[in-house]
């Protein structure tokens, strides 16, 4: 109705002022919806675990991923082969730092799910992480000794290619539209300038 209304009115000052009636009476009307009336705060650990993704069917689990996690994992390093010492954990959603202390080589693990753009370092130096656990989750190996190791998840090339061709389209779209808009008005004033 709302549509129709405004397209019925040949006036454009008229129809300005109708469209932002309409846009005034909407929110007026939905003022209400725009806050909720309770809120919980979960902390960012609730929502960056490994227990599911954030769809109905976790369509986003990765397909090596053989074994959903069904809960939160006690530790978010764990030793899998060897003994070792860990401490000075540092762990968010895109970084993960820890030292490491041991007298043989170990495997660890760093109990989060790998997706392409994880990359870790021991000692600054990029090594090899495998993820053909059943939980899909990292692990690496780290020789005998004392190691830093860092986990960082960045961009991947084919997610920078596809961040710059939805850029490039959102310009070209605007540039389009801003291309359309002058033309119109070309015409327009080609029109009044006849009459």
């Amino acid at each position: 109705m709302a549509a129709f209304s405004v397209s019925n009115i040949k006036n454009d000052s008229k129809r300005n002022v109708v469209i932002i009636g309409i846009g005034l009476l909407l929110i007026i009307a939905f003022s209400q919806y725009g806050y909720p009336r309770e809120y919980t705060n979960k902390e960012e650990g609730f929502y960056s675990t490994n227990e599911a993704t954030t769809t109905v069917q976790d369509e986003y689990m990765p397909v090596w991923v053989k074994e959903k996690p069904t809960q939160r994992v006690e530790q978010k390093i764990e030793i899998v082969e060897g003994q070792a010492e860990i401490n000075n954990i540092f762990y968010n959603n895109k970084q993960i730092k820890f030292n490491i202390s041991s007298d043989k080589d170990v495997s660890v693990r760093i109990n989060t799910i790998y997706w392409p753009g994880w990359i870790v370092f021991i000692d600054n130096k990029e090594t090899k992480i495998s993820y053909n656990n059943p939980k899909g989750v990292m692990d690496v190996m780290i020789s005998k000794g004392n190691h830093q190791v860092r986990a960082e998840f960045g961009e991947t090339t084919l997610r920078i290619v596809s961040d710059l061709v939805s850029a490039l389209s959102f310009c070209i779209l605007v540039f389009i539209s801003f291309y359309y808009k002058n033309q119109r008005l070309k015409i327009k004033m080609q029109t009044q300038v006849q009459k």
